[in-house]
């Protein structure tokens, strides 16, 4: 039996092209990630103070206790030139452990 004219077929060529990279925000808009992240609040604003991707201009991280965690959310205007993807980056590099226990490191 033949599939109606009206479906279509995925291209195999598609499955191997590179993932789209998103651009940045058109002129006026804002893009936002968040995430619940279990850090301190203190720890989170130590971290983002030595971070110098959270000092360019038009980027905004703001915070709240969240469950057992602290909830983060990154924004950034048109201003920043800065992407989704990359303001996931970021987000991301925050979660990550920064010492490891019971090491002497």
């Amino acid at each position: 039996m033949h599939a109606p004219a009206s479906a279509t077929v995925p291209s195999p060529v598609a499955e191997t092209e590179p993932a789209a990279i998103r651009p940045p925000a058109p002129a006026g808009e804002e893009i936002k990630v968040s995430r619940t992240l279990v850090k301190s609040q203190p720890e989170l604003e130590e971290l983002i103070a030595s971070d110098p991707r959270f000092a360019a201009e038009g980027m905004a991280v703001s915070m709240a206790e969240h469950g057992f965690g602290t909830m983060v959310t990154i924004s950034a205007g048109s201003s920043a030139g800065l992407t989704e993807d990359q303001l996931a980056e970021a987000l991301a590099d925050l979660s990550e452990p920064q010492r490891r226990p019971f090491t002497n490191t």
